[in-house]
């Protein structure tokens, strides 16, 4: 296995709260000779706890559109999740897509971050896994050439008013509308917020959310996330995800004011 080597946390204290690497076939590849199930069947002891839900649709970016598409004929009906015993580890299947996910919960000691190094090793396993049944239930199939898409997926949820009663606008250098009143500037205290920017360097596209919602204790929470999607015609899988990580990080260390940042060193 090709491994990322193990980088030094610059933020230890992070509020990192998901981190998602994730797979997407062009047609339904884990469908052919129940090799879905077969994985399934190796995973189950790693991960104990288990439930279906109703398969994902895809977002895509076309063109100027954010698109959802549900080909059943791609995605199946059921998304399989399952789960570590310790409830920080997720996996996802459909017909045409896996993903590994770290959890952190709301109600989670910040810190506990693992790094993304031992993220993507973690899902290159599982990649490896995915690979090695196909071409056992298919050895015709060109398994590379299926691929349609890599993701990583970056959430971060705060607690925006340990650090200011005014505004989460506060937490970042990101330009919120502010009205200007004749007592004084309004400013929000809820943002609901989605971007799509084009990436030519991971030949693809972000998707930003920034957020506010209520944690099960009822506090306030800023929430952003960045979602890159796509892939390199001329570079393999680690490739990519170095290229996304670190673009993670450059949109993470800029989003944020260096006040915010240096309290999370």
């Amino acid at each position: 296995m090709i491994t990322v080597p193990v980088q030094k946390l610059a933020f230890t204290k992070a509020p990192v709260s998901e981190v998602i690497c994730a797979t997407v076939f062009n047609v339904a590849v884990l469908e052919e000779r129940g090799v879905i199930h077969e994985i399934l069947s190796t995973l189950s002891k790693e991960y104990p706890i288990s439930d279906n839900v109703p398969a994902v649709p895809e977002e895509e970016l076309m063109g100027f559109t954010l698109q959802n598409s549900m080909d059943y004929n791609k995605t199946g009906f059921v998304l399989y999740r399952f789960i570590s015993e310790d409830q920080r580890w997720l996996v996802q299947f459909q017909q045409n897509y896996f993903s590994l996910h770290w959890i952190r919960e709301d109600n989670e000691v910040v810190g506990e971050y693992p790094g993304f190094s031992e993220i993507y090793n973690r899902f290159e396993t599982l990649f490896n896994l995915v690979q090695t049944k196909v071409h056992e239930t298919s050895p015709h199939i060109n398994f590379q050439s299926l691929i349609k898409s890599y993701t990583l997926h970056y959430q971060d949820r705060i607690y925006w008013r340990q650090y200011t009663d005014v505004s989460p606008d506060e937490l970042s250098n990101f330009k919120f509308p502010i009205f200007h009143t004749p007592s004084g500037e309004a400013r929000p205290n809820n943002v609901f917020s989605k971007y799509s920017v084009p990436c030519s360097e991971i030949n693809g596209y972000s998707i930003i959310n920034i957020n506010t919602g209520t944690a099960p204790n009822q506090e306030q929470m800023f929430i952003v996330e960045n979602k890159m999607k796509g892939k390199l015609h001329n570079a393999d899988m680690q490739s990519w995800f170095r290229i996304a990580h670190e673009l993670q990080v450059d949109f993470f260390q800029n989003f944020f004011t260096q006040e915010v940042l240096d309290s999370w060193k």
